[in-house]
């Protein structure tokens, strides 16, 4: 599959200006708090890693690294070259023995997605005892392409205080990474949640994201899209994740 694809039907973005209204965004939401995120070497942790710590400053960011065994140990090298670059502080602590002790003490069946789900959300466990420990508010690092599919784990990932790419398609956190001069190795490296070992973003959605990305805008935009069966994929997608979206629901109230 293509990692780096133009689509034909997602416009560009000014970048400079898409840049300032992120910053002003980060700078508004987190105030005088500390930003906390997690890092895993990718693209969309080290773009969000990067704003954060021009809007804020190097000492009002700290970085939370939390691999498991599915992990690359070049990911984690990344993760840690990219904060070291910047100055910003981080930590790294293994989560596989609280992930496999959670597994033991019930009688869930393994399959890779649950167990996955299980190590998003010890991770975000984690990056929210650290923003205690700070008084920091959780960054989160989901772009929008992922937040259209429902590509992220519920109270996972998806579980932040605030959403600085959470507009941006992943084709868009591409070029504002290029625009900012994140590396261009971690911007070229094929993207994955890092929730098994061998798993990319591509491969279990079953496209590229520059397909992805241009299925999506014409769908955002009531536009026609050529490849109608790819679309009603993606569309179904988008569909059976919106519990992931939305608030919880409230049963209502009846007054006397």
């Amino acid at each position: 599959m293509k990692i780096d694809p133009e689509p034909k039907g997602l416009p560009n973005i000014d970048e400079e200006k898409t840049k300032r209204k992120i910053e002003k965004f980060i700078k508004d939401k987190v105030g005088n708090r500390k930003a906390v995120l997690g890092l895993s070497g990718g693209l969309d942790s080290s773009l969000v890693l990067k704003l954060c710590e021009e809007t804020l400053g190097k000492d009002k960011v700290i970085g939370v690294m939390l691999p498991a065994g599915c992990n690359s140990s070049e990911d984690l090298e990344d993760a840690k070259r990219y904060a070291e670059e910047l100055g910003v502080k981080y930590h790294v602590k293994n989560i596989d023995s609280i992930v496999e002790k959670f597994l033991d003490e019930f009688d869930f069946v393994k399959e890779k997605i649950p167990v996955g789900n299980v190590i998003a959300r010890t991770r975000m466990v984690a990056l929210y005892s650290y923003a205690n420990e700070y008084n920091g508010m959780v960054v989160g690092t989901t772009n929008k392409t992922e937040m259209m599919i429902g590509y992220f784990t519920k109270y996972g990932d998806g579980g932040a205080d605030l959403e600085p790419i959470g507009d941006l398609y992943k084709t868009h956190v591409r070029s504002l990474a290029r625009y900012m001069k994140v590396l261009e190795k971690i911007i070229k490296k094929p993207p994955s949640a890092g929730l098994w070992e061998g798993q990319t973003d591509e491969g279990e959605i079953g496209m590229d994201y520059g397909t992805l990305d241009n299925i999506l805008y014409s769908l955002e935009n009531h536009l026609s899209y050529a490849e109608e069966w790819q679309a009603k994929k993606i569309e179904k997608m988008v569909r059976s994740s919106s519990h992931k979206r939305e608030l919880p629901r409230r049963g209502g109230v009846v007054y006397a």
